[in-house]
């Protein structure tokens, strides 16, 4: 033990005389030690970085692929672009009434009343209401209702339907193909169903879109005609299934308690 005490004292000596006779680094030296320090501390941070953003681009890979497999990649681009109709179907919808005697239906939106201009000449047979909303160039939806001042025999729905068709027209609208088939509401109420298809003058350029249409039209004592017109721009599965939805939820009677 003795002797281990006395070769570490010894080479404790030779440390120090070893210590003494280097010199003390240069202020040169001192810097280049420190923008080496610096220098490994900024890669060592980049590395961080691009460590972290490597984890975060896989995850947001993987939802992202994830998502697109259970929904379909067009839907994921169109959640991401903020496709207008994607909204409307997806957001809270109305439920409510409009007119006299009421037409309940369940809209994207509330409809707004809307100026129903009579004829001079018509004026004193017939008092009109309309609501409605549109999106431009996407979808337009439109509920009148007429009341007649003098009850009509055998009420003619084509002429109703035929006056609708020549209002498009009016708007520009053309090549309206036709199809009439017997329309039932989910309580009972029969009405006539008239659908097809049309080309819709596009709102700020030449051209023309292709669209659908539907109207439903109902009449009641033979002093009311209720209408719901549909028009839509075609290949598009969001406002399609918007049109079915509110087609679906027509309802010309109160709903039971």
């Amino acid at each position: 033990m003795e002797s281990a005490k006395s070769d570490l004292n010894t080479i404790d000596k030779v440390l120090d005389a070893i210590n003494n006779a280097l010199p003390e680094p240069s202020e040169e030296e001192k810097l280049l030690n420190e923008q080496y320090r610096e220098t490994q501390e900024r890669k060592a941070k980049r590395r961080k970085v691009i460590l972290t953003s490597a984890i975060v681009a896989f995850l947001f890979i993987s939802t992202v692929v994830g998502f697109g497999i259970k929904y379909g990649f067009v839907y994921m681009k169109d959640v991401v672009i903020g496709k207008a109709t994607l909204e409307l179907l997806e957001g809270e919808w109305v439920d409510s009434d409009y007119g006299m005697p009421p037409i309940y239906i369940s809209t994207p939106e509330v409809l707004k009343r809307m100026d129903a201009p009579v004829p001079e000449e018509l004026k004193d047979k017939m008092k009109m209401t309309a609501f409605g909303y549109e999106l431009e160039e996407e979808l337009t939806i439109a509920v009148t209702t007429t009341n007649l001042t003098e009850p009509q025999e055998n009420l003619d729905l084509n002429a109703a339907i035929e006056g609708n068709l020549q209002t498009l027209e009016s708007r520009g609208i053309t090549n309206i193909i036709t199809l009439n088939e017997k329309f039932t509401t989910p309580n009972g109420a029969e009405g006539i169903k008239t659908f097809g298809t049309l080309s819709v003058p596009k709102e700020k350029k030449e051209g023309y879109i292709d669209g659908n249409y539907v109207m439903l039209s109902f009449t009641s004592k033979d002093v009311i005609i209720q209408q719901i017109v549909l028009v839509w721009k075609a290949n598009d599965t969001y406002v399609n299934e918007i049109a079915e939805r509110i087609i679906n939820s027509v309802e010309l009677q109160p709903k039971s308690k």
